[in-house]
């Protein structure tokens, strides 16, 4: 009896996808990047596994009818069978993202190999300029291997607004469940390379409206992060030390353990942000000493 009521709720959580779920998933693993908290009007947008020769042009048409753009998280032997695509993503104002080296877990890999297969998913993308970022296949890594991508340079995103479109759910599902979780700095999921796109297609055009309903423009993950942070004059960008990202520290380009650096919401600019970030800056400064070192956890 309680086995089968323990079921049902994980089915509902799973297919419904709260938001309250997501809050202890921030707690449990601080060291991934599931939204972005802002009060900005803007949701970054992410497609897994492509290139696909037919599928990708298709999305990419249907963000430039909309004026969207997104960051695209792309396999390392895809890249390499498809690179005029990758050229055209690029060109197209969107951002490229690593997705390892082919679509399987990485969870039987050891550090090495780990580190290899990332390294050739990142040089045929021609090296990834501005923030780097790394998404493991099916949403699953070892701790030490989200440590090795930060110690590299790589933000670990996933999301929270993903329709599990690789598993051929119907196109009002699809829709429903982005749509219901679209809101300022939601970072979105779909696939344009899994067994059959076709559904994931049909939804985006609806998605695109849903955001634009809601006011939301829609752009990379990097762009959605950049224009959250704080301006910092004087000082060092905030990539030199903590970004603060759905209310957890987490590792950036420059990986920073321990020593006095600041921490910052990522929230629009103001002067009650301001008043904010200097409490926080004198805070930090004074506990830094203290602070535990983070630790990465998988998804």
């Amino acid at each position: 009896m309680a086995a089968g009521a323990l079921a049902i709720i994980g089915l509902f959580l799973f297919w419904t996808e709260p938001l309250f779920v997501l809050a202890l998933l921030e707690r449990i693993t601080p060291n991934i990047v599931y939204r972005v908290r802002t009060h900005l009007p803007l949701v970054a947008l992410s497609f897994d596994d492509g290139p696909h020769p037919t599928f990708t042009p298709q999305v990419l048409e249907i963000l430039e009818r909309q004026d969207a753009k997104a960051t695209f998280f792309l396999i390392g032997e895809r890249v390499l069978r498809h690179p005029e695509i990758v050229a055209r993503i690029k060109a197209g104002g969107h951002e490229v993202g690593n997705h390892y080296v082919r679509n399987a877990s990485t969870l039987g890999h050891s550090d090495t190999e780990f580190v290899c297969n990332l390294e050739q998913t990142e040089s045929p993308l021609g090296g990834i300029k501005g923030l780097k970022f790394f998404r493991p296949p099916g949403g699953f890594a070892w701790p030490r291997q989200i440590k090795l991508a930060c110690e590299r340079g790589y933000t670990c995103v996933l999301g929270c607004a993903y329709p599990d479109d690789p598993m051929r759910p119907p196109v009002w599902y699809i829709r429903w469940l982005v749509g219901k979780n679209l809101a300022p700095g939601a970072v979105v999921i779909l696939h344009d390379d899994i067994r059959d796109a076709k559904r994931s297609l049909r939804a985006l055009p609806h998605i695109l409206a849903a955001g634009q309903k809601k006011g939301l423009r829609f752009v990379p993950i990097g762009k959605l992060m950049n224009a959250c942070r704080p301006k910092n004059k004087g000082r060092n960008p905030p990539s030199l030390g903590r970004l603060q990202v759905a209310g957890h520290r987490i590792t950036t380009r420059a990986t920073i353990f321990g020593g006095a650096s600041s921490t910052y919401h990522l929230r629009p600019q103001g002067t009650a942000g301001a008043a904010a970030r200097r409490r926080n800056h004198s805070q930090s400064t004074t506990s830094a000493t203290n602070a535990p070192v983070e630790s990465s956890s998988e998804s």
